[in-house]
């Protein structure tokens, strides 16, 4: 899906949360690029100056947001990761049909089919790793390799592990690695649930002590000492669970090729409900593999630029009723690089060995 031209002032975005940072940097790209933002929160004090025109809305107000969405071309929503919030906002947009962009994925886990076009997961923990990883994926399998995912900060979430598996065009690996802090602990904990592991698999799976200073010897976990090995990763406690059964909904099988392996990455077992601190990897067979790399510094600005872009897209592209994520309403490579034009001061790291694009990972000072 190509982007069409970048001004179009008549264009009203309705933000609802922008006095919030990801929604005042949203504000703040939007009307850089010549865009009326109209924008909706609870404390104007925290609004940026010369973002847009400002209305105290509150979400749960039905009397104001309608009177808010009614202005808008398209709304986006900013409001905070509740999912009676993005319900709220939803229900408005419906009922005046204005396309919707939402920065979480709330909508993601819901089974719902509303009769407007909605992006959610537009923010850089639930959209952006997908994104990457499709962008990676398409990269490595035109040129018949792997490909290698890092992001030990982030969060990788259930939406994400979908578009990652989309983007694929092979059979994964011929099994799945869990690297976790401290693997036996966690073994412990999920034996005392009387959780029965994973046997519906097909393949092994197994769980390896992860450290930051072994993130070189990815290949082959060459170095470790086997009795650290365990071969009984259990469901339904860890939050990993949810994007293994993704994975099993796949029908992900091995296809002997056991150099090549997946390896998820956990830095905390119990801090997140859902999602995986992720370090996948794809290790091509002869060494060579594409790298994306996302990093904790620099969300909000990410996630700004996720959904001034996702915004413009909805804008100004026949996106079909529904819910959708990022990676399935464009081309990730092309979004990577508007998001690079959007917000200069984040990184990304995306592309094959002789051809990856950097970009800054710090926020802006």
């Amino acid at each position: 899906m190509r982007y069409q031209s970048t001004a179009f002032p008549e264009t009203r975005f309705g933000i609802i949360g922008a006095t919030g940072a990801i929604g005042g940097r949203t504000a703040e790209i939007l009307r850089s690029r010549g865009h009326e933002a109209l924008l909706a929160g609870r404390n104007p004090d925290t609004v940026m100056a010369e973002s847009g025109c400002f209305r105290w809305v509150n979400v749960h107000d039905h009397e104001a947001m309608d009177d808010f969405v009614a202005e808008t071309d398209v709304v986006i929503n900013c409001s905070g990761p509740s999912c009676e919030t993005s319900l709220c906002v939803l229900k408005t947009a419906t009922k005046f049909n204005r396309p919707l962009v939402d920065v979480g994925e709330n909508l993601l886990t819901m089974n719902l089919k509303p009769p407007i076009p909605v992006i959610a997961g537009a923010g850089c923990i639930p959209g952006l790793s997908g994104v990457a990883a499709m962008a990676a994926a398409a990269a490595a399998t035109a040129g018949g390799h792997l490909i290698s995912v890092c992001s030990v900060r982030d969060i990788f979430t259930p939406s994400g592990a979908k578009d990652f598996l989309r983007g694929i065009d092979r059979k994964p690996a011929a099994e799945i690695i869990a690297l976790m802090r401290n693997p036996k602990s966690l073994i412990n904990r999920l034996n005392s649930s009387g959780a029965s592991g994973f046997r519906a698999l097909n393949f092994p799976c197994r769980i390896a002590p992860y450290q930051n200073e072994e993130t070189k010897r990815l290949s082959g976990f060459r170095g470790f000492d086997d009795a650290e090995w365990y071969s009984a990763l259990a469901g339904g406690v860890d939050a990993s669970i949810q994007l293994m059964k993704i994975i099993n909904q796949y029908h992900v099988e091995p296809d002997g090729a056991t150099d090549d392996l997946i390896a998820f990455s956990r830095e905390s077992v119990s801090r997140y409900g859902r999602g995986v601190d992720l370090l996948i990897d794809f290790i091509a067979r002869d060494g060579r593999h594409a790298t994306v790399s996302l990093h904790g510094t620099g969300q909000s600005g990410l996630s700004a630029a996720m959904a001034a872009a996702m915004a413009e897209i909805i804008a100004t592209t026949r996106v079909a009723p529904g819910i959708w994520t990022p990676a399935q309403v464009t081309d990730p490579r092309q979004l990577l690089a508007r998001i690079k034009e959007l917000a200069p001061a984040t990184q990304l790291v995306c592309g094959m060995d002789e051809d990856i694009h950097h970009f800054s990972c710090e926020e802006a000072t």
